[in-house]
């Protein structure tokens, strides 16, 4: 015992003379660069059905993806340097001051699990969970409470207190950096539970056999790291919605701990284990080999793994033909390794209960192996699903409709100029479902707010942000549910469609999912925009060319019937848009014969791009004037004079009435044909008066007739 005292004082001495004078991360692995390996292949691969770089693409429209650049580095570079900065922040001095917060003893209670033994440390639980309340070391606050807010701030400019901290493009992006950084030391974190001498509250100044096994392993033998991640281990994601420990509140410090290992249980390998639980009982760091018979209270006592005849046998190795290693095998207490220790000469002739034996256990590079089989599957796979737990909210944005003036009570109803608020965007309606998953399940959504921004580039380049304001949310009804969460926006100032350009909408639910009480969900989808038409009227069949910004996909060959162009129509009558052409900003299209338009002076005629998600998002609409085709007959006995007049639009407020027409000396039993702008009442006079509502184009040849008679005497 007096040999160790005075080696641990050494490694003390050394480690803080080496800290002093160096940057070095080789003392106190796992490596920095193992974390990054980690952080970069959770962050680049598909794990246990998620996909970060799918989640980016379908919920943050990121087209990059995990390659998209935010504050000059791409995505999955910042989850990597998370992996990193929790160990070492940058522009540090003196590196791992942070760690002594990285230690966690299931056996514990939470505010009293850290680190205890040549330092102390706060619990890696409560440190995950919030910093500011932990006391914060060297490098800054990089909870999963700041994550929240980081993502918040990204999305919505502003922070949880409601101040204005983000006012343009850059400074939104350096906080989508900050996110995805602090999701990455949270990572870290996770990896670090895996690391038994990190769970057995053994601060190994100088480094540890089995972290500097796995890092010179990564380094210098790629295929054996490779092969010991490529299988990772999750766990059951039930764990997130047992009842929460008042220390840690936020659920992801289940997947460190369950709160469920004690003393009193056997170690087992069950996912159903926080990762710190799995590594304490069933491994052994090298300060911490069976102490099941140390005083409760020392500082390095845990009941596993616990030797027994039955469950651990020694066994012999040929190295060569006169070299033999003993190695202690684990048949049971827990989880089996084949190489659980290397036995010294001596062991075998000692008192089991004598601090020499234990001293003649050590390690070598087939235990560690044996460890890193069973250990690194496990980090890898608990932190991907820490990832997945932070980007699980998904909102599916069924339908999004702007410059629109009221929520249609059914979503599959044409949008009508009826509900037009003119071609720019003033409004927005929108109709929400929630598609939220954990392990498949749909996740409810609880109380909270739900915050729309919008943004677009102007005239002169730059890109203005626009906050619509936000809403109270009681629930958000499931994708299988046959309602919707629905609400119109209002902007302080309408987005000038003719030049706006890049148009995308920002939503930001913060408040319950699930069993946290402060998730945020993130939403950004890119609208298209409709900049003019040309020309603006037209009768069945005339070509119209539509100008705009984010145009639907529509590829050669071109659809008769295309589902991307929206004239206003009667859904009872069949509905056709045959595309001529689609460039980046233009769509070339003919008149279908249902066009019609109901609001005059606002057009009705809209595209909307059908995201590979099956959500419908809309353009503003632009002004078209369908011109529907008829007849005046004169079915008297006498040469008359005829004025067909507008008398007031069908519906809303246009206050310019379409010119009157004359037909002078119309025969007994002839017609004359006619033109009419649609949306509006017309009286035909003569002798005789007749009054229509001209509103629709009609697949037939002759849309309206004004048959006039002689007047009664």
């Amino acid at each position: 015992m007096g040999i160790k005292m005075t080696n641990r004082l050494f490694r003390i001495a050394l480690f803080l003379l080496i800290i002093l004078v160096t940057n070095s991360q080789s003392v106190y692995p796992l490596s920095v660069e193992t974390h990054e390996t980690i952080n970069e292949i959770v962050a680049n691969g598909t794990m246990n059905s998620f996909s970060l770089n799918g989640y980016l693409i379908n919920n943050l429209g990121l087209s990059g993806g995990v390659n998209e650049f935010f504050d000059n580095k791409k995505v999955y570079t910042w989850f990597a340097l998370g992996g990193r900065y929790e160990d070492i922040p940058p522009w540090t001095i003196i590196p791992y001051v942070r760690s002594v917060n990285h230690f966690h003893n299931p056996l514990k209670l939470w505010n009293e699990a850290g680190l205890n033994d040549v330092f102390t440390g706060t619990s890696s639980v409560i440190w995950a969970q919030d910093q500011s309340s932990a006391g914060i070391s060297l490098g800054g606050d990089w909870s999963w409470k700041k994550a929240r807010e980081y993502f918040y701030i990204a999305l919505t400019g502003k922070d949880f207190n409601g101040n204005l901290v983000a006012t343009d493009k850059a400074q939104r992006d350096a906080y989508f950096a900050k996110t995805f950084r602090a999701v990455g030391q949270l990572m870290h974190l996770v990896q670090d539970s895996s690391v038994p001498a990190h769970v057995r509250n053994d601060s190994h100044l100088l480094g540890e056999g089995y972290e500097e096994w796995v890092e010179d392993t990564r380094a210098n033998n790629t295929a054996v790291f490779d092969a010991l991640v490529a299988t990772p281990l999750f766990f059951d994601s039930a764990i997130l919605n047992e009842t929460l420990n008042p220390l840690a509140p936020i659920p992801i410090a289940k997947i460190i701990d369950t709160d469920r290992y004690n003393e009193g249980i056997n170690p087992s390998a069950d996912l159903t284990w926080g990762i710190s639980e799995y590594t304490n009982s069933n491994f052994a760091s090298a300060d911490t080999i069976f102490t099941e018979n140390f005083d409760p209270n020392h500082k390095h006592y845990f009941p596993y793994p616990r030797y027994s005849p039955e469950n651990y046998e020694m066994y012999d190795v040929d190295l060569s033909q006169s070299k033999k290693r003993i190695y202690l095998r684990k048949k049971g207490d827990g989880e089996p390794i084949e190489h659980f220790a290397t036995v010294g000469p001596l062991y075998k002739h000692l008192n089991f209960d004598s601090v020499i034996q234990r001293d003649e256990l050590e390690f070598d590079n087939e235990v560690h192996r044996d460890y890193a089989s069973l250990l690194l599957p496990r980090a890898v796979g608990y932190s991907a699903g820490l990832l997945n737990y932070f980007f699980r909210g998904d909102l599916y944005i069924s339908l999004l409709i702007p410059s629109n003036n009221a929520i249609t009570p059914d979503v599959c109803a044409p949008i009508g100029n009826s509900s037009d608020t003119g071609s720019n965007i003033d409004t927005v309606a929108v109709f929400i479902r929630n598609n939220s998953k954990l392990n498949d399940a749909i996740e409810p959504i609880g109380a909270g707010t739900l915050t729309l921004t919008v943004s677009y580039k102007d005239s002169t380049g730059s890109i203005v942000y626009e906050s619509a304001g936000s809403v109270s949310v009681t629930q958000i009804p499931e994708m299988n549910s046959s309602s919707y969460f629905s609400t119109l926006f209002t902007l302080p100032a309408p987005i000038p469609t003719q030049t706006a350009e890049d148009v995308t909408y920002y939503f930001a639910f913060r408040g319950q999912l699930g069993n946290e009480t402060d998730a945020v969900i993130g939403k950004i989808i890119k609208g298209p925009v409709l900049h003019s038409i040309s020309p603006d009227n037209g009768i069945e069949g005339t070509i119209v060319t539509l100008t705009g910004n984010n145009l639907p996909m529509i590829d050669e060959p071109f659809p008769a019937t295309s589902e991307n162009v929206r004239f206003h129509h009667d859904i009872s009558k069949p509905y056709t848009v045959e595309v001529i052409n689609k460039t980046d900003t233009d769509i070339t299209v003919k008149v279908p014969n249902t066009a019609g338009l109901l609001k005059p002076g606002y057009g009705g005629l809209r595209v909307r791009n059908i995201l590979n998600t099956g959500e419908k998002i809309y353009s503003n609409p632009v002004f078209f004037f369908p011109i529907a085709q008829g007849e005046v007959r004169n079915s008297g006995q006498t040469v008359v004079d005829i004025t067909v007049e507008a008398t007031n639009p069908i519906t809303g407020d246009y206050n310019q009435l379409p010119q009157t027409i004359n037909i002078n000396g119309l025969a007994p039993g002839a017609s004359q044909p006619i033109q009419l702008m649609t949306g509006f009442t017309y009286a035909a006079t003569a002798n005789s008066t007749v009054t229509k509502d001209i509103e629709l184009l009609t697949p037939n040849a002759i849309d309206f007739v004004f048959e006039l008679h002689e007047a009664v005497r």
